[in-house]
C-alpha cells in the first residue's frame, strides 16, 4: 500500500505544480490583453483544479467582458458562489456577487 500512497501523493503534486504554471500563464496573458490564450489557459486550470474559487471568478469576467456570453458569465459567478460557500468574507465571493447583481441588474 505504500507505493500506491506515494503514487497518489506524486500525481496529486504533479496536479499541484501544473496548476500553478497555468495560473502564472493566465495572469501574464491577461496583463498582455491576450484574452483567447487567458481562456485557453483558464478552462486548462479548471479541469486541473475545478474547485478552484479564483478561476471560476476569472471564467466568469471572461465570458461576460470578451465573450459576450452572459449566460456562461452567470453560470460561473454562481459557481463561485457555491464553491465559496456563499461567504462574503471571502473576496472572490464578494466580487461574483457584485458581477451578478450588476448582470442581472433591470436595464433602465
Amino acid at each position: 500500500m505504500k507505493g500506491l500512497r506515494e503514487l497518489l501523493l506524486g500525481r496529486k503534486r504533479r496536479q499541484q505544480v501544473w496548476a500553478a504554471t497555468l495560473r502564472r500563464n493566465l495572469e501574464r496573458a491577461l496583463e498582455e490583453r491576450r484574452y483567447a490564450f487567458a481562456l485557453k489557459y483558464c478552462q486548462e486550470l479548471l479541469e486541473v483544479a475545478p474547485r478552484d474559487v479564483e478561476a471560476w471568478l476569472l471564467r466568469g469576467h471572461l465570458a461576460w467582458k470578451h465573450e459576450k456570453n452572459v449566460g456562461l458569465a452567470v453560470e460561473c459567478y454562481r459557481k463561485v458562489l457555491i464553491l465559496g460557500g456563499y461567504d462574503s468574507s471571502n473576496a472572490s465571493v464578494a466580487k461574483a456577487r457584485a458581477c451578478l447583481a450588476q448582470l442581472l441588474a433591470p436595464e433602465p
